[in-house]
């Protein structure tokens, strides 16, 4: 699942957060009512949590494609053809340590500049193919740049292969992976997220499908993240629905999916896979973006629509 964020997408992350992380503070001040505040703190709240998975997603895919061309992980050179920007060094491979190393150059793919190391270990099984095989991707100061604006990446992820066999290359037809996430982000206006995830995806080659589920419970509800947000207020993200999205529209483009993002009492359901009037598309059709819905002070809904 080879992909990058959209221009548009990114761009609305980070004008959201310039504006939002200028005006916006811990709940103390949400007192005032100021609707226009809670506006920005839930806008670029969803902003985030939508960032935050399809980063990860994006890092996570290129390790999927450096691990699937040397799945047995083989001693062998480096590849800097392998994922566009970037090297991949297998020359670390030893009869006692499986690991292979992504190294971003800087280098400008459709406008994005990625600098850092992803570090890949095979830490169970003796091929990534195989059922119950697990990675350990460790995410060391990748920095994502676009248009003068960057967020640093940091963290350690555990992927199981639960079913067997490589996403889109061989196996069964739907590969299953359960993911297990600790990280940081750090914007460039210097707030940070401390986040964790646990999610349990899908890929169906036959239709060229991802489904990304929540994977763990909290309270007797379905969750797939969770962590301190920028404004240093703890969160949930709850996942009643699963996030798909397939190769016609973009992987970075959902077609459906639900998650709610819960802080403070208060609840911001981000719906996936609306049109430019926030309804869900048919079946088949690409998506506009995706829906925000919150309730304001005043105790009236609060909608928003963002193109991906």
């Amino acid at each position: 699942m080879k992909k990058m964020r959209s221009t548009k997408t990114f761009i609305l992350i980070l004008a959201a957060g310039s504006l939002a992380v200028a005006s916006c503070k811990k709940s103390a001040d949400n007192s005032s009512g100021n609707e226009t505040q809670l506006q920005q703190t839930t806008m670029q709240n969803a902003a985030d949590q939508y960032q935050l998975q399809t980063d990860e997603e994006t890092m996570n895919s290129d390790a999927n494609t450096a691990v699937a061309a040397n799945s047995s992980f083989a001693v062998g050179g480096t590849d800097n053809s392998l994922i566009a920007g970037a090297v991949v060094d297998y020359s670390l491979i030893t009869d006692v340590v499986k690991k292979i190393k992504i190294t971003y150059t800087g280098e400008s793919i459709l406008g994005f500049v990625r600098t850092g190391d992803i570090t890949i270990e095979l830490v169970n099984g003796n091929d990534w193919a195989e059922a119950g095989a697990i990675l350990k991707i460790t995410f060391e100061n990748v920095k994502i740049t676009f248009l003068g604006h960057w967020v640093i990446h940091n963290g350690t992820c555990y992927i199981t292969n639960v079913s067997g066999g490589l996403a889109w290359i061989s196996g069964a037809d739907s590969i299953q992976h359960k993911e297990r996430i600790n990280g940081t982000v750090t914007f460039d206006d210097n707030s940070t997220i401390t986040w964790w995830a646990a999610r349990r995806n899908y890929y169906v080659k036959s239709i060229s499908t991802f489904a990304s589920h929540g994977d763990t419970l909290v309270n007797n509800e379905n969750c797939s993240m969770g962590g301190m947000d920028r404004y240093g207020i703890n969160f949930l993200v709850k996942a009643p629905q699963p996030i798909v999205s397939n190769a016609t529209c973009g992987f970075d483009k959902p077609v459906s999916g639900i998650r709610i993002f819960a802080a403070e009492n208060r609840n911001t359901t981000i719906t996936f896979g609306v049109t430019q009037t926030g309804t869900p598309v048919n079946e088949g059709d690409c998506a506009y973006g995706y829906k925000v819905e919150w309730t304001q002070w005043n105790g009236q809904p609060g909608t928003a629509v963002i193109s991906y």
